[in-house]
């Protein structure tokens, strides 16, 4: 046993003491990860909440921030055009000013020439009443007032006091027509007040046996086509047996052939087409009954199909007015890159030729159509009197 034995140390108690000193070390090796760990997370957050700041202030920075103010010099063609432009509205500008110094002086003139008029009418008035004034005596000269004598004019302003028999004879025929007048306008505003109308008749109808009635409908097929841009002929079969009054006696036997007449020009927003039935043909018998016709349900007029012609009316001035646009977008080219060519004239042309265009076109009428084979109805409008023709038979 040596000296240094006692310091000698055993083999077991360095091992516990690594193995304690190993586990201090991983301790604080797990603290100091655990810090970083959090020192780290609390970068990043930092880190994030300062990214998303600065993107909120570039953001508004840009959004708020007032666009520049660019100043853009005019092209020596877009001057040029600006000036013509002042040129003519001034020019129009002038126009008008002129036209209303013509039309105050003409105004001027006519009011000097009726105050021309009333100073001679007025003067030719003072006249006649100096002729018309009776003359007193100087003794009866208004000593009786101590006045002196008024003269014509003095006179006018106070009233007409002295006048002619004939004058005073027309005054009151004036105010007895202007009287009847007032009377006459009142009566004819007085709407509140009724109609009169004449008393009615009564009377017996005679020959009901023969007696085609006011007011009968004969349905009837079209047989002929009917297109309203010229005047034609109508032709209409008849397809039930038209009765007398007492409905005891066929008049109008069905198949009977009706003529009519279509002479009226379709108008702009009318959709049936007028015809007139003349008269009808019952093998030796032709009634002249100039009646209206109707459709199925005794509406005046027949139903037809209507061609506006649209494209014949507004195509023309459409297609030159595209020509117009692309002219207009030709010429805003050409002054964009300076150049001396100008359109001003083609321009001004075409639109004048889509205005006269538009104007020849725009009157042209809508044409209506009916087909053959369409069920129609004539109504006799005045009763007609069968019995010359079927009673000695």
């Amino acid at each position: 046993m040596s000296l240094f034995d006692k310091f000698k140390r055993h083999p077991v108690d360095n091992e516990i003491k690594k193995t304690t000193e190993l586990a201090g070390d991983r301790h604080d090796i797990h603290v100091f990860t655990v810090r970083q760990k959090r020192i780290k997370h609390v970068m990043l957050i930092g880190g994030v909440i300062l990214l998303g700041v600065s993107v909120l202030l570039i953001f508004g920075f840009y959004y708020f921030k007032k666009p520049p103010v660019v100043v853009y010099k005019p092209k020596p063609a877009e001057e040029e055009q600006y000036q013509r432009k002042e040129r003519t509205s001034q020019a129009i500008l002038d126009f008008k000013r002129a036209q209303a110094r013509t039309e105050n002086q003409t105004l001027d003139d006519v009011k000097k020439d009726v105050e021309k008029k009333e100073n001679k009418a007025i003067e030719i008035e003072e006249k006649s009443d100096d002729k018309n004034i009776i003359n007193l005596d100087k003794e009866e000269k208004d000593d009786r007032h101590n006045e002196k004598a008024l003269t014509p004019t003095e006179r006018r302003r106070q009233g007409e006091v002295l006048l002619s028999a004939k004058e005073i004879t027309a005054r009151n025929q004036k105010e007895n027509t202007t009287s009847s007048e007032k009377t006459n306008t009142i009566d004819n505003e007085d709407f509140l007040k009724g109609a009169k109308y004449q008393d009615g008749q009564v009377g017996f109808v005679r020959h009901r046996p023969f007696l085609l009635s006011a007011g009968t409908t004969m349905p009837c097929v079209l047989k002929t086509k009917i297109i309203t841009s010229y005047p034609s002929i109508v032709l209409c079969q008849l397809t039930k047996n038209v009765y007398s009054d007492d409905g005891k006696n066929i008049l109008i036997r069905a198949g009977a052939l009706l003529q009519g007449e279509q002479t009226r020009v379709l108008k702009k927003g009318v959709a049936r087409v007028f015809v007139n039935w003349a008269t009808v043909k019952d093998g030796n018998v032709r009634v002249h009954i100039d009646a209206l016709g109707a459709d199925g349900l005794g509406a005046s007029g027949l139903p037809a199909w209507i061609d506006n012609h649209f494209w014949e009316r507004f195509g023309g001035a459409m297609l030159l007015s595209f020509v117009d646009d692309a002219l207009a977008a030709a010429a805003s080219n050409i002054s964009k890159e300076n150049t001396s060519l100008s359109i001003d004239n083609t321009r001004s042309a075409t639109k004048s030729m889509a205005e006269l265009a538009l104007e020849n076109s725009i009157g042209i009428p809508p044409t209506a159509y009916v087909n053959q084979g369409e069920m129609l109805s004539v109504i006799v409008p005045r009763n007609i009197d069968f019995s010359p023709v079927y009673k000695n038979q």
